[in-house]
């Protein structure tokens, strides 16, 4: 979680923080709430430092139904945010291919191959920070590939 998202998970934890308070939970019961909260969105409590976007997002939904329950927009938007991230990465990918010269009929097999090599899943089944990385080494070959580099792998 970066510096920011830590301090939006704070602003929307202190909104509910403030609901709980006011129907008179007390400090430590509050605290309990929002581990019960992490448990709801994840299925299990989770650390907020360590929440990755996709976790993040659905604890901020479930933070949302609880302090603007009548804005459903808000937390559409917020289940929206996972698949929106992983078409930017599917773009992303398929730009690096293209530098490549990868065709686009070639796209699905060349990433799923290369995903199973580097994570042993292929590209659908990889966490984000997966296939970050993956972004990554398509990246570094594309690179090389302009430049014309011979490729290490």
């Amino acid at each position: 979680m970066t510096a920011a998202q830590h301090q939006k998970y704070l602003f929307e934890w202190g909104l509910v923080r403030r609901i709980y308070r006011a129907k008179g939970l007390e400090p430590k019961a509050c605290d309990a709430k929002r581990h019960e909260l992490h448990k709801r969105a994840l299925g299990h409590d989770k650390s907020s430092l360590d929440l990755t976007n996709a976790e993040f997002d659905a604890i901020l939904a479930v933070f949302s139904s609880i302090s603007r329950p009548a804005d459903l927009k808000t937390q559409l938007r917020l289940q929206e945010q996972a698949p929106e991230r992983a078409a930017r990465r599917l773009s992303r990918a398929m730009d690096l291919m293209d530098g490549l010269d990868i065709t686009s009929a070639g796209y699905s097999g060349y990433l799923d191959e290369l995903s199973r090599k580097i994570c042993g899943r292929s590209w659908e089944r990889l966490a984000e920070i997966e296939q970050e990385k993956i972004l990554g080494v398509l990246a570094d070959r594309a690179h090389r590939h302009q430049v014309k580099e011979p490729d290490p792998f």
